[in-house]
C-alpha cells in the first residue's frame, strides 16, 4: 500500500513539474506579423535594433499606423504621426539596404505616440 501511495505521490508531483509552453517574456520582441493591438506595435518598435529589414519595419510601420488610428487622439495629432509614419516607411522602402538605420526615427515617432495617447483627444 505505501508503495502504491509512493508512486502516486511521485506521479502527482512528476505531473506538477512540468513546465507550461513558452511564452514571450517582455524582453522578447515580437515579429511584426504578430503585431494585433497598438500596445503589441509599440513594444516591437522598442524591441528593434539597427538589423531589422525593409520587409520588417514596413509590415511593422503599417500595423503601427493601422491600429494607432483607432486610437482616441486628437485629429492634428493622428494626422501628422500618421504622415510621419508614411514619410518614414517611404523612406526605408526607397532605400531598403539602409532600413537599420530607419529604427532610431521610429522610436522618435513612437515616443511621440506614446505621448499622444496618454494625452488623449485634447489638443
Amino acid at each position: 500500500m505505501r508503495t502504491a501511495v509512493a508512486a502516486l505521490l511521485i506521479l502527482l508531483l512528476a505531473a506538477c513539474s512540468t513546465t507550461a509552453p513558452d511564452q514571450p517574456s517582455p524582453q522578447q520582441s515580437i515579429a511584426a506579423s504578430d503585431i494585433t493591438s497598438t500596445t503589441d506595435a509599440i513594444a516591437w518598435a522598442r524591441a528593434l535594433d539597427n538589423s531589422a529589414t525593409a520587409t520588417e519595419l514596413s509590415e511593422g510601420i503599417d500595423k503601427l499606423g493601422t491600429y494607432f488610428a483607432a486610437e482616441e487622439v486628437w485629429f492634428q495629432t493622428h494626422n501628422s504621426l500618421g504622415q510621419d509614419l508614411i514619410s518614414l516607411n517611404a523612406d526605408i522602402v526607397g532605400n531598403p539596404n539602409a532600413a537599420g538605420s530607419k529604427v532610431d526615427d521610429l522610436q522618435l515617432i513612437v515616443d511621440k505616440i506614446e505621448d499622444a495617447i496618454e494625452k488623449g483627444d485634447t489638443p
